[in-house]
């Protein structure tokens, strides 16, 4: 005869229903938006849509991973080993950015990578781990003492921060978007 244990099923927190009303009005209106200003010149190329398509691949990457960070605990992500891995990663990416042949250009810039049919800017995704790792900041102690980490860091983040937004204006656009 086995033991079998039976783990009581979690009870689903309940949703507020306004921030995905929301979030599905304000795509719908990017889309409508999109395909009337993208319309009339795509109707040349063969495909009328290919724009708005191209989007609403971008909206289901996006929804995808919504769903898949929505199941990690909203703590995980204040933990010092995460946020500095967090950093690590947007570092090298940042750095893989700057090497010939790997940064793409588009727009007469070299601030892309290229993952697949999409492109992307790693200063926009170097922007969560900083927050992440200034949240994970040990606090000061009451006597005024702190440790070496947020002596170092608290006046880094906000700097790079700051530094990594000036140079960035979107996160994804299509690999195919006129590339010089």
């Amino acid at each position: 005869m086995t033991n079998t244990v039976v783990l009581p099923k979690r009870k689903r927190r309940p949703v507020d229903k306004t921030l995905p009303v929301i979030m599905t009005l304000l795509l719908m209106m990017g889309l409508v938006t999109l395909f009337s200003a993208t319309y009339y010149n795509a109707q040349d190329s063969g495909d009328a849509l290919s724009e708005v398509k191209k989007q609403l691949f971008g909206m289901a990457v996006g929804f995808a991973a919504m769903l898949f960070t929505s199941r990690i605990p909203y703590w995980f992500w204040g933990r010092h080993r995460v946020a500095l891995a967090g950093l690590g990663l947007s570092a090298v990416l940042l750095v893989l950015v700057i090497i010939p042949g790997v940064g793409v250009y588009i727009n007469g810039s070299r601030r892309w990578l290229r993952l697949g049919p999409l492109s992307f800017q790693p200063s926009e995704l170097a922007r969560l781990p900083m927050t992440s790792t200034q949240r994970a900041l040990p606090q000061p102690a009451p006597t005024g003492r702190s440790g070496w980490m947020s002596t170092v860091l608290s006046p880094v983040c906000p700097t790079l921060s700051a530094h990594v937004s000036r140079y960035s204006s979107s996160t994804a656009i299509p690999s195919n978007a006129s590339p010089q």
